[in-house]
């Protein structure tokens, strides 16, 4: 096969290892960046951030086989949809992003986390 369960392990791995570091790490320079909407303050993107980490290190205590049972792709694939789905409605009925770039940031993350979503589906 193209692709097999592990890589959509991996994928899921990559995007949950980059959103810790954007928004747990860096998240004003992330919030610039994207051209997404600045507060005042970073504590929200830090929240996201940090559960965010929690999944990546369920994604990886079964990846790794520190656990029998886990979040599975099963689990993955709900989180991905879940997320696929609140973005594309933020973006329909929520404020315009401040910028082009932010709008299709947002979009573009919604697609991604969908097209994930499905892919995990099929190896779950």
């Amino acid at each position: 096969p193209m692709i097999a369960a592990k890589d959509a392990f991996n994928a899921e791995l990559m995007i949950l290892g980059s959103y810790v570091l954007f928004l747990l790490v860096i998240p004003k320079i992330t919030i610039n960046l994207f051209g997404l909407a600045a507060d005042a303050t970073t504590f929200w993107p830090r929240v996201l951030g940090a559960g965010a980490l929690g999944i990546l290190m369920g994604v990886i205590a079964q990846d790794q086989g520190w656990t029998k049972t886990g979040i599975g792709l099963g689990g993955c694939a709900a989180i991905n949809l879940t997320v696929a789905f609140a973005l594309a409605a933020m973006m329909v009925v929520g404020p315009k992003m401040p910028t082009p770039r932010g709008t299709a940031t947002i979009w573009g993350m919604a697609a991604s986390h969908a097209v994930l979503g499905f892919v995990q589906i099929a190896f779950a």
